[in-house]
């Protein structure tokens, strides 16, 4: 894994649109759930699990959840 594949709490801010003190707090209280990197008392997180992260919590509004049980 290169260096360009980790992302800063500042940058993962921004490309979610929140704050590092909102992720802070998220995560002290468990409700942010990407896995993260701990080096030091740096906290870094892998663009892929942002992503993954980002795709599981995405709401599509036109899907029913009828859709997804069959009869």
């Amino acid at each position: 894994m290169t260096d360009s594949n980790l992302m800063s709490q500042n940058e993962v801010a921004k490309y979610i649109h929140s704050t590092v003190a909102s992720m802070n707090s998220m995560r002290h209280y468990g409700r942010l759930d990407i896995p993260y990197i701990k080096i030091g008392n740096r906290i870094r997180y892998k663009k892929s699990d942002v992503d993954t992260w980002i795709d599981a919590h995405t709401i599509n509004p036109n899907k029913k959840e009828d859709d997804d049980v069959q009869a």
